[in-house]
């Protein structure tokens, strides 16, 4: 929207006070064709490398993926995409207010697509600080790409990879509805993180938004209010949520024919993962499941 790719080089930067308005709208029209990737964020593409802190951030524009990206993968945030490598990240008063629409086709994606209300992807092996962010708009997928490939949809961060992801008093408000005739292998959706393969201290944080999920998928399906899968290998430092709520209704009424993992707060933790402690959480919201079995 404003930024397309800030490279620090190791220095400290300082990106402060933006707003993107953008006439209403960030658009990759039905009848656009990408020959790669595709990236499209409201404010900032990438962080990288260096210590960046970004405040005050906002945008209002609609972000919409209708047409053919051709690419390894398709990544939208609101406010900004991906956190990646450097020093430490710092995001304080980020507010996205733009509704996210991914109803595009991907035919020969390779990686997961990641769809965040704030942001797409925490990826650098660093610490990165979110701090009085919160997502407002809502966010429909209804996509077509490669069978065999994930998907990590969320209101906040749609996927955080790499590093320590620290939210501390952030709040998803925006309905996250998933309604397509594609067929996801292990999609991922959630009000706050969809996927978390890291470590991860949260801190008074809370979804407001409700999850809808109406596809019908040939693998297994995570799906919650909080994280939809927590899948950190052993290893990693310990993670914890501090007085952290989900008070959006879950409903999935689709059809599976693997393992559905679906909670009000979490849908999946591993069987032997490094210590992790909750501390005064609470799931607020309705689980519905209302769905058909398939071959």
């Amino acid at each position: 929207g404003i930024i397309g790719r800030i490279k620090a080089n190791h220095d400290t930067s300082l990106l402060k006070k933006l707003t993107n308005t953008a006439n209403g709208v960030i658009e990759f029209p039905k009848d656009a064709v990408c020959g790669g990737s595709l990236y499209m964020r409201g404010c900032v593409g990438v962080i990288y490398d260096g210590q960046t802190a970004v405040e005050d951030l906002t945008n209002y524009a609609d972000i919409k993926f209708y047409g053919t990206a051709n690419g390894a993968l398709v990544s939208l945030g609101g406010v900004g995409g991906n956190l990646g490598a450097g020093v430490n990240h710092q995001a304080k008063r980020l507010n996205n207010y733009g509704n996210i629409y991914a109803c595009g086709n991907v035919p020969n994606a390779t990686d997961p697509m990641r769809v965040g209300g704030l942001v797409s992807e925490t990826a650098g092996d660093v610490t990165h600080s979110i701090y009085d962010c919160h997502n407002y708009g809502e966010i429909t997928v209804s996509a077509t790409q490669k069978s065999g490939i994930g998907a990590y949809i969320s209101g906040l961060v749609g996927a955080h990879t790499n590093g320590v992801l620290a939210l501390n008093k952030c709040t998803n408000e925006g309905n996250v509805t998933v309604d397509n005739a594609s067929v996801y292998t292990t999609p991922d959706v959630a009000g706050i993180t969809a996927h978390v393969s890291k470590s991860y201290d949260c801190v008074d944080c809370e979804n407001k938004g409700n999850i809808t999920y109406k596809c019908t998928t040939k693998s297994n399906t995570y799906i919650a209010g909080f994280f939809a899968r927590t899948d950190i290998p052993k290893g990693q430092p310990d993670s914890k949520l501090t007085n952290c709520v989900n008070s959006g209704n879950i409903t999935h009424s689709g059809g599976v024919s693997n393992n559905l993992f679906i909670g009000g707060f979490i849908g999946y933790v591993p069987s032997d993962p490094p210590v992790r402690e909750w501390v005064n959480c609470e799931n607020k919201g309705d689980v519905k499941i209302d769905m058909a079995v398939v071959p």
